[in-house]
């Protein structure tokens, strides 16, 4: 609580252990007096305040190398500026397992609970990756759907054609790797992630909001 005392600052000196205490609250104005301070209202107050924005790429179980850079914070920082300059909010998380989380018919539940927390009603892409499954799932909000799917395609189909799309790419750069230094399973994340991205930006440039 916030306030102001205006008197009797003195007593709080006096105020030993145990002392029974009672307090008056006074109201003055149509404001104060209009407030209404119970339970219904606090609950009301806090659903409509806003959640924790999450990172644009969360690794929360340390999928990615990290060492000697940091790379779940490169491409948090690319996903940032990206947003920041086109107005296109793309969100990434990567799990090891699905855990007890059901699959659901649409293969969003994990990606839809991602898409909410970051706001993404109209506009933006969400996507979870699981690694034991080696599987991504992706919300799309319906304006973005919109301007992306083409003619006569399902949203279902645009999916697939995005991640077929982007792990064709994985593919071919695991190919032309130079290294003789065997691929980690870090490594070969970090390369299933950077190779959507990259899709998801491509496709996003090519069709800008208008």
């Amino acid at each position: 609580m916030f306030g102001q005392v205006i008197e009797d600052l003195d007593v709080l000196d006096r105020v030993q252990s145990g002392d029974v205490m009672s307090v008056r609250i006074l109201r003055y104005g149509p404001a104060a007096e209009d407030f209404v301070a119970d339970q219904a209202a606090f609950d009301a107050l806090i659903a409509h305040t806003p959640k924790a924005h999450p990172p644009n790429l969360d690794d929360p179980d340390g999928l990615m190398p990290s060492t000697p850079t940091y790379w779940p914070r490169i491409y948090n920082h690319k996903l940032a500026n990206f947003a920041r300059f086109t107005g296109e909010e793309i969100y990434l998380k990567l799990v090891k397992t699905r855990g007890s989380m059901p699959d659901p018919p649409d293969h969003e539940g994990l990606s839809a609970p991602l898409a909410q927390r970051a706001g993404l009603t109209s506009q933006g892409i969400a996507a979870v990756y699981v690694a034991d499954s080696n599987l991504w799932e992706l919300t799309v909000a319906p304006d973005t759907a919109s301007r992306l799917l083409q003619s006569g395609e399902t949203l279902s189909a645009f999916k697939q054609r995005v991640l077929s799309a982007a792990a064709d790419q994985a593919a071919a750069d695991l190919a032309a790797r130079t290294s003789s230094r065997p691929l980690t399973p870090d490594r070969r994340i970090m390369n299933e992630v950077n190779s959507l991205i990259n899709e998801l930006i491509a496709l996003l440039e090519r069709n800008p909001q208008s």
